[in-house]
């Protein structure tokens, strides 16, 4: 499956350097975290390039272009409005989570650009990375000593160590809680493509294996992983022409998760108790109200929908916001963390328009058209596409809780997309002899 990513020491390399872009690791050691590292060296190797070479920017790049720049004019409209001192939307949003991401994304691509790698390997890579995070988040959790020697080598929040201290989450390299569980929720729905689309010479089951490890490591960082499994067998049910595709499929991960259950309770017949917190802590939804009313819920929708979400007494909040995306405090503004609504009070409801334009505008950009530099995805242009289509919905349901973004995997997908172009011609620029018009 992975065979191909394997098979030079350089590519090892590679897949090592793509695990921090992918995973933001904060190390004590360093100033920045790895991705934004990586996304400063990237914005010099993309100032270099642009010096020797032209990039022409294609219709549908010019309209995220024009989207971003409205974005940032919506912005200094509210600050300028509110007379607002607060640039931290523009320095974290814009500029870390955007741009650095952008040039990273392109240090990514163009170390690969050498290599026979398509838009279909590009998808493998990040499932590969996904795969060793899980190996990491489930040593940690079930060898503490482990866990805790790796905790030291990260800056972790106070809050977020307190909450580990007591064993019942897990945290693994630069992923953890809510925001670790959404992006294992995005190769979900990866998976399940690679899973539906697979050559002969490949095995689906190992697909299995690693949906597994992803829906079970991402269950113990948060279980906001839910939402992940229902958009990935959403996609997988909306892919299907048959619906018995989704049941095989379920069914075969019902039994590999019932053997694995059996043979381990077997083995170690006292770790259903050993982690008797966390098994009431994953169920916890089941019963809610009966532990709302001891006073022992822990359950964050309850905060998330009667604190964070809230009707803006001023008129003007809804049309241009407030201006502030952070607090005095460095915290988010009035405490709310769904992206929504820390867009709804930065730069009102127009703001969030043209921010949700400019996400779905990002995805027409790496839409598969059949050309053959998508490899494999070209003969399977739909359920490439429809996998974007899901992804998106997947953030959508994101902003609802955190303003965690995928970016990481779509600038990535355009740079590959970009220096495969010059690899291979377009289907639709070819003359009839099969030769470059």
């Amino acid at each position: 499956m992975f065979k191909g990513l394997l098979q030079t020491p350089g590519k090892l390399l590679y897949l090592l350097i793509f695990f921090f872009y992918v995973f933001d690791v904060n190390f004590s050691f360093m100033p920045v975290t790895s991705s934004v590292a990586i996304g400063f060296l990237g914005a010099g190797l993309l100032i270099a390039y642009m010096l020797r070479k032209n990039i022409n920017i294609e219709r549908n790049s010019i309209k995220v272009i024009c989207l971003m720049v409205m974005l940032v004019l919506c912005w200094l409209a509210s600050v300028m409005y509110n007379q607002s001192i607060d640039y931290s939307f523009l320095i974290k949003e814009m500029f870390r989570n955007n741009f650095l991401i952008f040039t990273g994304a392109f240090l990514m691509a163009f170390l690969c650009s050498d290599w026979d790698i398509n838009v279909r390997d590009g998808l493998k890579c990040f499932v590969f990375v996904s795969t060793i995070q899980c190996v990491i988040i489930l040593i940690c959790f079930f060898v503490p000593a482990i866990g805790t020697s790796l905790r030291s080598l990260q800056s972790i929040d106070d809050r977020v160590v307190i909450a580990l201290d007591d064993g019942i989450r897990a945290f693994g390299l630069g992923a953890g809680f809510d925001r670790g569980a959404f992006i294992m929720s995005f190769f979900l729905i990866i998976t399940c493509y690679l899973y539906l689309t697979c050559g002969e010479d490949e095995k689906r089951w190992k697909y299995i294996i690693i949906y597994i490890l992803q829906a079970f490591a991402g269950l113990l960082m948060a279980r906001s992983i839910v939402t992940g499994i229902a958009f990935s067998l959403l996609y997988m049910l909306l892919n299907s022409k048959k619906g018995f595709v989704v049941f095989k499929f379920v069914l075969k991960i019902a039994a590999v998760l019932g053997l694995l259950i059996v043979a381990v309770m077997a083995i170690f017949p006292d770790l259903l108790q050993r982690y008797k917190k966390t098994v009431v802590w994953l169920t916890e939804f089941f019963n809610t109200e009966k532990l709302a009313a001891a006073g022992k819920t822990t359950n964050t929708l309850d905060t998330l929908f009667n604190y964070m979400y809230f009707a803006p007494e001023k008129s003007s909040t809804w049309i241009i916001g407030d201006g502030y995306y952070l607090g005095a405090n460095g915290y988010p503004y009035m405490k709310v963390d769904p992206c929504y609504m820390r867009y709804l009070l930065l730069f009102g409801v127009t703001g969030i328009v043209i921010f949700l334009a400019f996400i779905i505008a990002l995805v027409f950009i790496v839409k598969a058209d059949g050309s053959d530099y998508y490899g494999e995805a070209s003969e399977h242009k739909n359920a490439y596409n429809l996998m974007l289509f899901v992804l998106v919905l997947q953030q959508l349901m994101i902003y609802v809780k955190v303003d965690f973004h995928f970016y990481f995997i779509v600038y990535y997908l355009i740079w590959l997309e970009f220096f495969n172009k010059k690899k291979f011609p377009v289907r639709n620029e070819l003359s009839e002899d099969g030769v470059p018009a």
